[in-house]
């Protein structure tokens, strides 16, 4: 089919080539090398035993870290999910909690964009809101804490 624009050829199933399917080369098993016989074994001085290693004493686990939930007296919460973590619904709107606020079990106290979609995070305890530890439209990770709220 001929055009001023396009000029278009069609063949048959039958009348295209297949192109030769490459496999890659099979992998062959080599035998592992030979032991020394006793004759090599007797003429080679034998290797001193190492001492076995003492075993070492567990590390003292790591202090909380600093501005931690067990610190300021308070339960963190933890995001659920990765995302971007917002206080507020919109630009300019209040945020749902700021410090010092009382919370609700079920409360709203912010959202997380993920994959384009918002998920409204909610209070799992009721009571004060000691500190909000994560940042508005900052990046944020699956368990990283949130808010550290006092129970009540």
């Amino acid at each position: 089919m001929k055009s001023k624009r396009f000029n278009l050829h069609m063949k048959k199933r039958e009348a295209i080539t297949q192109p030769e399917v490459m496999l890659p080369p099979q992998m062959q098993y080599a035998p592992p090398p030979p032991s020394p016989s006793p004759q090599m074994m007797a003429t080679s001085p034998a290797p001193a035993a190492a001492p076995a290693p003492a075993a070492a004493p567990s590390p003292a686990p790591p202090p909380p870290a600093a501005g931690s939930g067990i610190e300021l007296g308070g339960v963190e919460l933890l995001s659920p999910m990765g995302g971007t973590f917002y206080r507020s619904g919109a630009p300019g709107d209040p945020p749902f909690c700021r410090e010092g606020d009382k919370v609700k079990k079920g409360q709203i106290i912010g959202l997380i964009e993920a994959m384009k979609l918002m998920n409204e995070i909610e209070a799992e305890i009721s009571g004060q809101v000691v500190a909000v530890v994560a940042e508005n439209g900052k990046p944020i990770m699956a368990g990283q804490p949130l808010l550290i709220i006092k129970p009540k």
